[in-house]
């Protein structure tokens, strides 16, 4: 008896290791159209620094598309505008391109706050959910930033975030 039950104890212990843990925070603004609609809390992608870091967040744009926002922390100065390429390698090497939906918020003197929005058309969307992504760069015309995941978690960030908006909705 004891041995089944370790071995159910160690099954049920890994599905939680692994089960998808969502936050969400409510009542905000999305940001895209001023709607009140599901906003994930961020979570880290990657670090560099103290004062060089990348942190994403997912919403709903309409109720139709999936929005990321990259949210980077930086101290260089950096103008990301409507257009400029967003590309994510996923675990296979493969790149899905994105852009920025829009002009890039700035907020910050020294250390800056940087919001990166871009939606996911139905093929990205599916896509970013099959696969972890490992690399996250962001080109203007001028610089280029780049992000490396640093372990297995960060590189399913993405994935997370859209499993739980996805999650959210089918709930309501």
């Amino acid at each position: 008896m004891k041995p089944r039950f370790l071995i159910l104890l160690l099954i049920l212990s890994i599905g939680n290791v692994n089960a998808q843990n969502c936050r969400y925070i409510q009542n905000k603004v999305s940001g895209m159209d001023g709607t009140r609609l599901v906003i994930t809390e961020p979570l880290d992608y990657s670090a560099q620094t103290i004062s060089e870091r990348l942190k994403i967040w997912a919403t709903v744009y309409g109720d139709t598309a999936v929005v990321l926002a990259f949210v980077v922390t930086t101290n260089n100065s950096l103008s990301v505008s409507k257009g400029d390429s967003i590309i994510l390698t996923r675990k296979d090497n493969s790149k899905v391109y994105l852009s920025a939906h829009q002009d890039a918020a700035t907020l910050g003197n020294e250390t800056k706050t940087l919001t990166v929005l871009t939606l996911l058309d139905l093929e990205n969307l599916q896509r970013l959910e099959l696969q972890p992504v490992s690399e996250l760069s962001i080109s203007t015309s001028g610089d280029k930033l780049l992000y490396i995941a640093e372990n297995r978690k960060q590189a399913a960030t993405i994935v997370n975030l859209i499993n739980c908006v996805k999650t959210y909705l089918n709930k309501e």
